[in-house]
């Protein structure tokens, strides 16, 4: 299967290393835990990114950015919509509930978790433990490549 995540160029040598996450919780997990956040599709990427960055430019994110995919041999669970805590996608505060929940699925050993998007539910990311004992192994991760979307996306935003 092959994810892919929009990676800073600064960071090129080590795209999948989970450090950013380390010194930045996030979702899906605490301070401290390593995790690599990614997308089923580069479309979906650009979207993940895009609603975090203050401000875009094409010009920027084509100069700063590139897709870096992997491809991973299996997702090792697959969080369902029903088993998510109630704020899993409170767009207000990012929920320690979640931290939390990511945090415990690094530990307790997964590779490769599976949760919806919070941009669209119906699509899915994917975390990636980039300290499990077997990510070598089984996560081939891809040279970056250069991003190039529409100019008409950020054309249309006021």
């Amino acid at each position: 299967m092959r994810v892919v995540r929009l990676n800073p160029k600064k960071h090129s040598a080590t795209p999948y290393s989970g450090l950013g996450a380390v010194s930045n919780p996030g979702r899906w997990n605490l301070l401290g835990v390593p995790m690599v956040y990614t997308s089923g599709t580069e479309s979906l990427a650009f979207l993940e990114l895009f609603v975090h960055l203050p401000t875009i430019s094409l010009r920027a994110l084509d100069r700063e950015y590139e897709a870096v995919a992997a491809e991973i041999d299996k997702i090792d669970y697959a969080a369902d919509l029903v088993h998510l805590p109630h704020d899993w996608r409170d767009l207000t505060t990012t929920p320690a509930s979640t931290q939390q929940l990511g945090s415990d699925w690094m530990t307790k050993g997964y590779l490769v978790v599976s949760v919806p998007s919070v941009i669209f539910p119906c699509e899915r990311n994917y975390l990636i433990n980039p300290k499990h004992l077997d990510f070598s192994a089984r996560c081939q991760v891809q040279p970056g490549q250069a991003i190039f979307p529409d100019p008409r996306i950020l054309g249309k935003l006021k």
